[in-house]
């Protein structure tokens, strides 16, 4: 990956995966946080309703969560997820407790 920004709130847990999945794969990222209240137009110009997070890579966004992460996974070296089924729905979500 080249340019890449993930932009939105700075305590969104909405966007706190998307800052764990670069990092862990990682991704040379920047992150541009906004205000709620006071999105600057840029914003709305990239994400009609305002909505955040969303991914920035080479000026191209990424608007859902779940399809940025996925993307960032695919372009990086490596995979986050495990190969076999079973293994994968077991695993542990982040802030799961371990057994």
């Amino acid at each position: 990956m080249t340019k890449t920004k993930t932009v939105g709130y700075d305590l969104y847990p909405f966007h706190q995966p998307s800052k764990i999945t670069l990092n862990e794969k990682s991704a040379a990222f920047t992150v541009t946080y906004i205000e709620p209240d006071d999105n600057p137009g840029w914003v709305v110009k990239v994400s009609s309703r305002g909505a955040t997070p969303f991914l920035l890579v080479d000026g191209e966004a990424l608007l859902e969560s779940v399809a940025l992460n996925e993307f960032v996974n695919g372009v990086t070296e490596g995979d986050l997820h495990l190969e076999d089924a079973l293994q994968k729905a077991q695993k542990p979500h982040v802030g799961q407790p371990q057994p």
